[in-house]
């Protein structure tokens, strides 16, 4: 098989054995489902590449595309959907996610959004009779159906009581923890709720950015009487929901804080305007607003003033940039500097052609020994083909934007250059050694210079704050590096060289330059 077929081949195999790794770290478990689904994907690439069947790997990797990517970017959209109360479009999306995912509790999410839909518009005990019959179906989905019930009809303290007696379901579902850390806070148990967060960090924590997470966030600070962290987490993870939502979470977690007038004249003001379901949510609060919560003790105030540090770190330190933002300027000149060279090369017909990718400017050890060092910084503009060239715009897209934001515009530019020309140099040099002439295009060596930055502001932010979310995105990005070089262990037309030198410098430039992430 050619080099794009390793690629795609090796591609696949790591997508799909990071989907079983992440769903067994985050879930604890591989729903049965996703592991049938990866597995079959795993056996058809395999097969694929023993026969040298180009055909077959690459209807592997349209599989994974139509199998995996689709239903799980559909469930993704179909959650936002419903988080802006677009009920109609978000069935839409579960249907075709059921339609591709028929397991692990899809085909009934349908019936339970419009549940929700009949809540919103009033009709409570429509929406109650669609859940009790989704909750009696054999179904993943039947135990969130009967807490979406007890929430519904807010019988919070029947919730605590079920919870109690089927502790097993709730460690194995996100979904029914989160029911529970509320209905702890709607009985008036916040010790119970903090203590409980406390138990669950680490598995909260896991989901990664999430609405499930946030949820898990909001219902802490809110009910722990923490409106600025509230403030922080409905900015950052529901700015898009309804603003008399976020309006009912601003004025609980005032009055948890003991501001009883303000929280009141707040859930006055919301009544008229909410749908049936959150007035009955209100009229429940105002009934039960006097007095105002006992304080926590000293422990567990000091454990959500631990959290709401950990928060701010996150973003800072993990905060997702756009790359259409406008702290991503430069990172866009660089991709479109890539994209416009490459369409040059289409052009003098100089893709997929060594000889006329050399008088182009491609690295050539022996002609930068007789002194043609631009080569250096030509090189990193070129790429031998498509494929090249999409992987490294990437690779760019993913991880330049962050880092741009964390380093400075001039930082990043400064950091992307000195890598692509520092491991080209270091290839060039590595051939001069060896005696073998080396050939060599590619922005890989600037891009893995992004990462090794991004690696160095978080070795700063971990070894000056101790900052948690600083150390695990630093892992992420070691762990992405040594899965690039085993990547080039497989594929021998990959510089690995050229790698690691670039992810190197990049390291060591950033921790130079500086960064813009600490307090």
């Amino acid at each position: 098989m050619d080099v794009e077929n390793e690629i795609v081949f090796w591609s696949i195999v790591a997508m799909c054995l990071a989907g079983l790794i992440v769903a067994r770290v985050r879930l604890g478990t591989v729903p049965r489902g996703w592991a049938a689904v990866w597995g079959a994907i795993l056996v058809v690439a395999v097969a694929g590449r023993l026969a040298a069947s180009a055909t077959t790997v690459y209807a592997a990797g349209l599989a994974w595309l139509v199998l995996v990517a689709a239903p799980t970017a559909l469930a993704n959209l179909g959650g936002r959907l419903l988080m802006r109360r677009r009920y109609a479009a978000a069935r839409r999306a579960f249907r075709l996610v059921a339609l591709l995912h028929p397991a692990d509790g899809f085909r009934e999410v349908p019936a339970a959004v419009t549940a929700m839909e009949m809540a919103h518009a009033g009709d409570l005990a429509g929406a109650a009779a669609a859940l009790e019959r989704v909750r009696h179906a054999e179904s993943a989905l039947a135990s969130t159906a009967l807490c979406m019930l007890y929430a519904l009809e807010q019988r919070w303290d029947d919730l605590v009581a079920w919870a109690a007696a089927h502790p097993t379901a709730v460690a194995r579902d996100h979904d029914l923890l989160i029911f529970v850390l509320r209905a702890l806070g709607e009985t008036g148990d916040v010790a119970g709720l903090v203590d409980r967060y406390e138990r669950e960090r680490r598995r909260i924590e896991l989901l990664g950015p999430s609405v499930r997470r946030d949820t898990s966030r909001l219902v802490l600070f809110a009910f722990g009487g923490r409106p600025d962290v509230v403030d922080r987490v409905l900015s950052s993870g529901f700015s898009s929901a309804p603003s008399d939502q976020n309006r009912f979470w601003q004025a609980t977690a005032r009055w948890a804080a003991g501001d009883v007038e303000a929280a009141r004249g707040a859930f006055a003001e919301l009544l008229p305007v909410v749908d049936l379901a959150n007035a009955v949510a209100i009229r429940r609060r105002l009934s039960l607003i006097e007095p105002a919560p006992a304080p926590l003790d000293e422990r567990r105030r000091a454990f959500l003033d631990a959290e709401a540090v950990r928060l701010e770190q996150e973003s800072r330190f993990t905060g997702s940039v756009s790359l259409f933002s406008r702290q991503a300027r430069v990172c866009r000149a660089m991709i479109a500097i890539n994209a416009a060279t490459f369409a040059l090369q289409t052009l003098s017909g100089s893709v997929a052609d060594g000889a006329r990718i050399h008088d182009a400017g491609a690295l050539c050890s022996e002609c930068v020994g007789r002194g043609e060092w631009w080569r250096l910084a030509s090189s990193t503009c070129l790429h031998w083909n498509t494929v090249h060239l999409v992987m490294n715009l990437l690779g760019l897209g993913v991880f330049g934007p962050a880092a741009e934001a964390g380093l400075g515009a001039a930082r990043f530019l400064a950091v992307y250059a000195v890598s692509g020309i520092g491991s080209m140099a270091t290839v060039a040099a590595a051939a001069w050694l060896r005696g073998e002439p080396q050939l060599c295009v590619g922005a890989s060596g600037a891009v893995m210079g992004v990462i090794g930055a991004t690696a160095a502001m978080m070795l700063r932010g971990w070894a000056c704050e101790r900052a948690a979310a600083a150390w695990s995105r630093g892992l992420s990005m070691v762990g992405f590096v040594v899965w690039q070089a085993a990547i080039d262990a497989l594929v021998p037309q990959f510089s690995f060289t050229g790698h690691l030198a670039g992810a190197v410098i990049g390291l060591v430039a950033a921790l130079v330059l500086g960064d813009r992430l600490r307090r």
